[in-house]
């Protein structure tokens, strides 16, 4: 089974769980962005002074898991905060192919060995091969961004409809402004695909309507 087959595709950034074992085999999940360039092949981006990168480093492999529950998302990002604490270690068991540990709660999950590390910047780019994936669940697609911000464009201008029909320019600007930055947040995220589409569609009705009223 490929990532195309967990749901994933070429020119998106999926929000996705990187779990990895530290040098004393602790488990560290951290969010991330990820990308992929073939049905096996994948990409993270990780900053250079993160856990993460330091583990890819030193064990050479981890695993993507594709989960869309907000609370895993805040957890895995605020578990040095006091107020949020530490990870359970409920929440791991070993993958299969890697010496990495995985997401009990993921949908679906790729584990992964890596291929080169470089970079000098803020960040690395750390290219990866998959060597097995699974889903744990009911199939879910991996979470891109595109999809919340297509969606939010689309109810912005159901509102924004109503709102000049009842003269309040105010009001629809305030969402039209929003929907402009969505279009921005789909020209980084999945330029590409559907999502865009849709975005740029409603962004072409919004300056069809402004012609005609000029």
């Amino acid at each position: 089974m490929s990532l195309f087959d967990l749901g994933f595709d070429k020119g998106s950034i999926y929000e996705i769980i990187v779990t990895t074992f530290d040098s004393k085999k602790r488990p560290h999940a951290a969010p991330m962005g990820v990308t992929i360039s073939g049905a096996t092949n994948l990409i993270l981006r990780p900053f250079i002074e993160t856990e993460t990168l330091e583990n890819l480093r030193a064990r050479r492999c981890g695993v993507v898991n594709v989960t869309s529950n907000p609370w895993t998302f805040y957890k895995t990002t605020l578990k040095r905060e006091p107020w949020v604490g530490p990870l359970p270690k409920s929440w791991f068991e070993p993958a299969k192919k890697v010496m990495a540990p995985r997401l009990v709660s993921s949908s679906s999950y790729a584990e992964f060995i890596v291929s080169s590390i470089s970079g000098n910047g803020l960040r690395h780019v750390v290219r990866c091969k998959v060597v097995h994936t699974e889903f744990t669940k009911t199939k879910a697609a991996p979470y891109c961004r595109g999809t919340f911000a297509a969606i939010e464009s689309i109810i912005h201008m159901t509102r924004v409809r109503t709102f000049l029909g009842q003269h309040k320019s105010r009001d629809a600007k305030r969402l039209i402004d929003l929907v402009k930055y969505y279009s921005e947040l789909v020209d980084r995220v999945s330029p590409k695909s559907e999502e865009a589409k849709i975005i740029y569609s409603l962004l072409k009705h919004l300056r069809d309507r402004e012609d005609s009223t000029t």
